[in-house]
């Protein structure tokens, strides 16, 4: 319905309508004028629709088995305490979560709930134990799609955050 709205009103700021009584120039500045203040108005469309368009590619399920070759693989370097899917699946649902409160306008609850100290870094900044995987992960391609999914989405979220509170 917003979104209705929204262009009802860019249809309104038709400089066409305003040839007749005005010089083109004149009518086009007050065209692009009201166009902009719709444009400002509207909550970061830009960091918006990126934040939709990847969280639609987050239906894909956990790569357990990437997660599970990666350790037999490097199974010397794991200790034995290290829970590599827990770890980061908490970590992702920590994006997720985020994703939903600003989808819901409800971005107050990221910084009480402390998200926002855990979006600030990066899954291998944040569990400094894995950092040997950082560079191999690329061989494992249905982890290193989620896991980029994930950051750039971490990316936005921590830049949508910026720019609301500089607003």
């Amino acid at each position: 319905m917003k979104s209705e709205k929204w262009w009802y009103e860019i249809d309104q700021l038709d400089p066409h309508s305003n040839l007749r009584s005005e010089k083109i120039s004149t009518g086009m500045g007050r065209y692009l004028q009201n166009f902009l203040k719709l444009v400002i108005s509207e909550k970061q469309p830009f960091i918006i629709d990126k934040l939709l368009t990847l969280g639609k590619k987050l239906n894909n399920s956990f790569p357990y088995r990437d997660t599970q070759n990666l350790f037999n693989y490097f199974h010397d370097n794991f200790l034995e305490d290290d829970t590599l899917n827990f770890d980061l699946s908490s970590y992702w649902e920590t994006i997720n979560v985020s994703l939903y409160y600003i989808m819901k306008g409800k971005t107050r609850e990221i910084y009480r709930k402390s998200l926002f100290v855990l979006l600030n870094k990066s899954f291998f900044d944040t569990f400094d134990q894995y950092k040997f995987l950082e560079e191999e992960i690329k061989s494992y391609p249905n982890l290193y799609s989620e896991y980029l999914i994930h950051e750039q989405l971490r990316i936005y979220i921590l830049h949508y955050l910026f720019v609301e509170k500089r607003c």
